[in-house]
């Protein structure tokens, strides 16, 4: 037994120690240096190298000692040549243990090499059609120590889908010239995937390949007769050098279609890509590099990496070429940069109000009554002054009647009159000239009322629109939700949590949420143009609104000082209801334009009354002229001709008897003051009735606006616990329905309480008849000192 156990013993001891003897790195005293190989040293490269180096340190520090040092990290500068050279100085190198190439040239580059004397892992294999990839069954390289990281990625299925959402008829794919030079076209090569040129022959279709290597012309020159362009990698002109060429197909209206998401964000129309997380290919990265240090070899490792491939369109882009999606595409695709186009006006609430004031239609007819009754007042007045009439008289009579005349009234003659008319008094005039102010007071706080409903509506229709947008935001994140919740039922059915109807009913309820989408879209573009029309725009203008928040800005009065201090307990916001209800029969032009009819009733009872016993007095003048006579009667000698005449008088008339007209006027006047107070009085209540109410609201709103996103944040965490409980089989499908359904609600109730709380602000300074919320910060400085005045006497503010 003793000699058996001793047996194992040592049989043991040579095992291990021949596993550490023959171990790859066992040598190194588990110290590894990695080599790495990218096509330049650029931003995104230089970020993936250094998460690499983070994510080593995390998983491996405990089992080996990595090294990456910078002398190790050896650039290509977009060179196949320098690449080469790279690879072979760091595969003759004793001292390097793995070598990681990065980036698409310096990839297909090594990848190219027939053996490989110590393990390499290849990243930037994006287009395997085009880097001449075969899978193995297995999905491994089934190259002694080669492994890379592929995507699923094809230049061929983007064509397609680019061909289905924009057709061509002939497609241009622009990259460096070392990718197009591995582009194969050879029928030979195809697998599975349609090759590129079977898709053109399918689409009736061309396709032509435009290299670039050292500027961007060597391909813009030559898109006469392209209708599409199929962006690709362009090596050392990545940067600047894209830019120019995405703004090119900018300007000639070309769609473009990009293999990475990223480049939508640059200005490229279309991609199906996703936003390859980064951290996502470098624990896959470091996973391999584990992997190879515990034994394995690099041919052995799994290569494909999966995203969920998805649209991405650039609207901005898409305005600016012309280019209109279809609402099915707008209800499935990411749409990105939609309401907020970089060249497109931000129209603020101010400048909103400010506009309504100046263009509002209603507004300008309330404006013109105004001129009108200006010009009524001086037509009344023009009755106070003087009447100056000049005549000229040409008279010829018959012969014998001149001659029988004795020259008093010759057969022809010419003479000239002027004639002034005075009104000393006139109690009908004098009277209509004080009505007519009273109407013109009237009118302007008509104008007054309407400018006080301008702003409101105006500002309520900006709160609308900022609230359809968070709805239409709200319902894209939901499609999303709805997305991943619908992998999430595809990953439980694989697991054999739950069959295929989990799998229908998401499909459902993503198409249902697809619908809602496009839905809150019009919603938008509706509540736009009545906003639009307020403005007096045309009504398919497009513009921004301003991001609003309660807490920052010129908003932010109510918040920090009126309702925070006086919203607080039922005492506080009574006595502040108080002091606003006085306020605002202070302010209200409703009181101050039934004051003036009142005011020009009043003033016609009097005047109806004067007329009896005060009378009316003019004064007439007249002077004449003779300047010919002539005919018969013109030379009689019995009588002396006087050419010049003149008269004056004064006229009093008093109205004895006008058939009762001047009774019924008084009593009629008399009639409308009472109509006119008990209007007043009515008024006087509602206003009161409309602060009340409105001040309620308000506190409502307010509190509303704590609540609600405490509500959202719950719900948000509460979807997230489900979310994770679903896809381990412990929570039902309706329960993850609920919690999508109740974060949805929550999130914009919560985005929408803000609005709300402003739109309230702005009922309540309606109701009081000035907009404290839009005025200067002195006149708000006003406002508050005049309500801590109010307070100072009896106020007992609530402690917190």
């Amino acid at each position: 037994m003793l000699r058996n156990n001793l047996l194992l013993t040592i049989s043991s001891i040579i095992l291990i120690s021949s596993m550490i003897i023959f171990s790859p790195f066992a040598w190194s005293k588990n110290s590894v240096n990695i080599g790495i190989l990218v096509d330049a040293n650029d931003a995104q490269q230089n970020i993936l190298v250094s998460r690499l180096r983070q994510e080593l340190e995390l998983l491996l520090s405990s089992k080996y000692k990595i090294n990456l040092n910078e002398k190790n990290i050896l650039s290509s500068h977009w060179s196949t040549a320098e690449s080469l050279d790279n690879y072979i100085t760091l595969s003759k190198n004793n001292t390097i243990d793995i070598i990681i190439s990065v980036g698409i040239i310096t990839s297909s580059v090594v990848i190219q090499q027939k053996t490989f004397n110590k393990p390499v892992i290849a990243i930037g294999i994006v287009a395997p059609e085009s880097q001449n990839i075969l899978l193995t069954q297995s999905d491994t390289s089934g190259i002694n120590n080669l492994s890379y990281i592929l995507f699923n990625r094809s230049i061929s299925n983007d064509l397609d889908t680019f061909f289905q959402i924009s057709p061509y008829k002939k497609v241009a794919l622009i990259a460096s010239s070392h990718l197009i030079s591995q582009l194969s076209l050879s029928r030979s090569k195809q697998s599975k995937m349609l090759t590129i040129q079977k898709l053109m022959e399918r689409n009736g279709t061309e396709f032509v390949a435009l290299p670039v290597e050292k500027k961007i012309s060597e391909a813009s020159d030559k898109l006469n007769d392209i209708d599409a362009v199929y962006v690709g990698y362009l090596g050392r002109l990545e940067g600047d050098g894209k830019d120019k060429l995405i703004n090119t197909l900018m300007k000639r209206k070309i769609p473009s279609f990009s293999f990475t998401a990223t480049d939508v964000e640059r200005g490229v129309l279309f991609s199906n890509a996703p936003k390859l997380p980064i951290d996502k290919i470098v624990r896959r990265l470091a996973l391999n590099i584990e992997a190879i240090l515990d034994g394995k070899n690099a041919s052995t490792l799994p290569v494909s990496v999966s995203f969920l491939e998805k649209l991405t369109v650039n609207m901005e882009t898409a305005k600016r070429i012309g280019y209109s999606p279809s609402f099915n595409l707008l209800s499935k695709a990411n749409l990105i940069k939609r309401f907020t186009a970089s060249n497109q006006e931000v129209l603020t609430l101010k400048q909103a109000i400010q506009e309504a004031i100046s263009a509002n239609l209603d507004l300008k007819v309330e404006t013109e009554k105004v001129n009108v009754s200006q010009l009524d007042v001086k037509l009344a007045q023009a009755n106070q002054y003087p009447s100056l009439t000049l005549n000229t008289t040409a008279t010829q009579i018959d012969k014998d009647r001149a001659a029988a005349s004795f020259g008093n009234q010759p057969e022809r003659n010419t003479s000239v009159s002027i004639r002034l008319e005075q009104l000393l008094y006139s109690e009908s005039v004098s009277g209509n000239i004080d009505i007519q102010h009273y109407i013109l007071d009237s009118a302007k706080q008509g104008y007054q009322i309407q400018k006080l409903d301008i702003i409101q509506n105006t500002a309520n229709a900006y709160f609308d629109l900022l609230r359809a947008s968070t709805t239409r935001n709200i319902q894209s994140e939901n499609v999303n939700i709805t997305r991943k919740n619908l992998d999430l039922s595809k990953q439980r059915e694989s697991a054999g949590y739950s069959g295929r109807s989990d799998v229908y009913y998401w499909e459902s309820q993503l198409a249902s949420a697809e619908t809602d989408y496009l839905s809150a879209i019009n919603q938008y573009k509706l509540v736009q143009i009545q906003l639009n029309l307020l403005l007096n725009r045309p009504l398919d203008n497009d513009f921004n609104t301003e991001n609003f928040s309660l807490y920052q800005g010129e908003y932010a009065l109510y918040i920090k000082e009126t309702v925070k201090k006086y919203v607080k307990t039922p005492a506080t916001l009574e006595r502040f209801t108080q002091f606003l209800v006085v306020e605002s029969l202070n302010n209200a032009p409703e009181i101050s334009q039934l004051n003036a009819n009142i005011s020009a009733q009043q003033r016609r009872h009097t005047s109806s009354r004067k007329k009896r016993y005060i009378p009316t007095a003019s004064l007439v003048a007249e002077s004449q002229r003779v300047y010919t006579r002539s005919g018969a009667g013109s030379s009689a000698s019995t009588t002396t001709q006087d050419d010049d005449t003149w008269s004056a008088s004064v006229n009093l008339s008093w109205p004895l008897y006008s058939g009762g007209s001047i009774s019924t006027e008084g009593q009629q006047a008399l009639t409308q003051i009472l109509q006119l107070k008990d209007q007043l009085a009515q008024i006087r209540q509602s206003i009161e009735l409309n602060v009340r109410s409105n001040m309620l609201d308000l506190a409502t709103k307010f509190v509303n606006v704590s609540s609600s996103q405490q509500s959202a944040f719950f719900a948000d965490k509460s979807l997230s616990l489900v979310q994770d409980s679903y896809i381990k089989g412990k929570a039902s499908v309706a329960e993850l329905s609920d919690a999508q359904k109740n974060s949805v609600i929550a999130k914009q109730r919560s985005l929408n309480s803000n609005y709300e709380y402003f739109s309230a602000v702005i009922n309540i300074e309606r109701a009081v008849g000035k907009y404290t919320l839009l005025s200067s910060p002195q006149a708000q400085a006003g406002y508050i000192q005049r309500l801590e005045t109010y307070f100072s006497p009896n106020a007992r503010i609530g402690a917190n």
